[in-house]
């Protein structure tokens, strides 16, 4: 065998593999994870960059609507308007006493309690209720527009009427009821341009002439979910109106209240919302019945006047408004309400 044959079948001395791979660290290149240190360099300045300017404007946007609330109303309220798109109807005392689907029936209790010289713990029981529907009229619509509104206020004066109204028509049984719109931030009505074939035949029935610039609300029967199939029991709905509306004080089946009593003397929205990061507690705990937030806020009212006092009565009203969507039987409307009552005869044994 030849030197030459014995240098060529010699075995090859294997190179030694790096610990860390190549794209991690290479040693040749000067790279780390693929970059070299002016690279690494270059990106770490942009990315810092980048990112102040994404955490200045987060907390800038933050610090601009903090600084628009403040300037807002001396910081009383939000320039956010509303979570609603539209406002709904609503009906007191039921809303604040039903908890059922619809408001379907209030018991209250007719006749001179003053009369009962000797009453039972029935009759005493009945007296009870009847002070517990009367102090949501005044927890949830009298007291907050007497504390609000000025005493020459329209709203004032609709309160103080109503409120010597509320027992008198419970005795009487012909209850008052209130419908009032809920508030939302800076919204106003937009009263119809025209009146709807329900309107207008509420109209013509009160002899009555359609004007701009009014809200109306007209109320008819409906079945009483606890009545008899087919029979009625509703003479009609007494609304008492405020001046300045086109209508007389007393009408049947149709109220109304002026456009202009949602706005404040300078033709501002009413109500312009409630600031709660700067919202002082309240120095008395809230009871039950009382306004969350209690304002001067529009409301009508009317007595129910039933054919049977002791009888199921119910009713369905709707408000007329060009932004708000109120066709009766609708769900997905708001602009209307149902509800009913029964009395029961303190004098009955």
């Amino acid at each position: 065998m030849t030197e030459t044959q014995i240098t060529e079948t010699a075995p090859k001395k294997e190179e030694k593999k790096p610990s860390t791979p190549s794209w991690v660290l290479d040693p040749k290149e000067g790279t780390f994870l693929g970059r070299t240190a002016a690279s690494w360099a270059k990106i770490l300045v942009f990315y810092f960059f980048y990112y102040s300017f994404l955490a200045l404007l987060f907390f800038g946007c933050i610090q601009l609507i903090g600084w628009r609330i403040e300037r807002v109303n001396d910081g009383e309220f939000p320039m956010i308007n509303s979570r609603l798109d539209e406002p709904g109807l609503t009906v007191y005392p039921h809303n604040t006493i039903i908890d059922d689907e619809n408001n379907e029936k209030l018991d209250y209790t007719f006749g001179n309690m003053k009369k009962v010289k000797s009453p039972t713990p029935t009759q005493t029981t009945m007296k009870e209720e009847n002070e517990f529907i009367v102090s949501q009229y005044q927890r949830r619509i009298i007291n907050p527009a007497l504390a609000k509104c000025s005493k020459k206020d329209p709203i004032a004066t609709s309160a103080k009427k109503m409120s010597n109204l509320i027992t008198k028509n419970l005795e009487k049984g012909t209850p008052i009821v209130a419908l009032k719109i809920n508030r939302v931030h800076n919204w106003v009505p937009v009263p119809v341009r025209s009146a709807s074939e329900t309107l207008k035949a509420a109209l013509d029935a009160n002899k009555a002439k359609f004007l701009k610039n009014v809200v109306y609300f007209t109320c008819e029967e409906t079945k009483a979910k606890y009545g008899e199939d087919g029979k009625l029991n509703l003479k009609h709905v007494e609304f008492y109106n405020p001046k300045s509306c086109g209508l007389r004080a007393k009408t049947k089946n149709l109220g109304c209240i002026p456009a202009s009593h949602y706005k404040t003397k300078s033709n501002n929205p009413r109500f312009t919302g409630h600031n709660p990061f700067t919202a002082q507690p309240v120095e008395n705990a809230r009871e039950w019945g009382d306004a969350y937030t209690p304002g001067c806020w529009p409301f009508a009212y009317a007595s129910v006047v039933s054919v049977d006092k002791s009888l199921p009565v119910a009713v369905k009203c709707q408000i007329h408004l060009e932004n708000v969507n109120s066709a009766i039987d609708n769900p997905a409307n708001y602009g209307w309400v149902k509800f009913g009552f029964q009395g029961k005869d303190v004098n009955q044994r």
